[in-house]
């Protein structure tokens, strides 16, 4: 089974809230992360995520006071892509122009990692740099450009 290849999946994904987190435009993305949370923790190849309390701070001193980030760690490329596209969590992104502003700048990036590790903030942020300073590497990638495992030939 891929939980139990050598690397798994490391991403992280950063945006910027229109409004702050406590405010009333807010709520109904709450609601919906409230709705898609229980899924993804259930969802086949899923395998951690940092909890807000730990991510909320260093997102919000890296990338400004309405930062929104999410750091989590997969069993494979195609289990993450399976969940982003289920209904729960589409429903949900599709929205996401009316929470978060767009961003030139891609805004998450995924890379292997060895199994059983859990990634930092600062990992993360550095991963990230490095995708928007040097595009699509087998170190930090992107969907439309993704690397295998290592050892994986396509």
């Amino acid at each position: 089974m891929l939980r139990d290849a050598p690397y798994q999946l490391g991403q992280f994904n950063i945006a910027h809230m229109r409004y702050p987190r406590s405010s009333p435009q807010m709520i109904s993305y709450q609601e919906g992360m409230d709705a898609v949370f229980p899924v993804a923790l259930s969802w086949p190849g899923f395998i951690w995520i940092m909890d807000d309390d730990e991510i909320i701070s260093p997102a919000e001193r890296c990338y400004g006071p309405n930062a929104a980030a999410n750091i989590s760690v997969w069993a494979s490329l195609e289990s993450l892509r399976s969940f982003m596209e289920c209904p729960p969590h589409r429903v949900v992104m599709n929205r996401g122009t009316e929470w978060f502003a767009e961003s030139e700048e891609p805004s998450y990036v995924f890379w292997w990692i060895d199994a059983g590790h859990r990634p930092s903030f600062d990992e993360a942020h550095h991963r990230l740099t490095m995708l928007r300073r040097l595009g699509p590497t087998e170190n930090a990638f992107t969907l439309e450009c993704p690397f295998h495992q290592p050892g994986n030939a396509p």
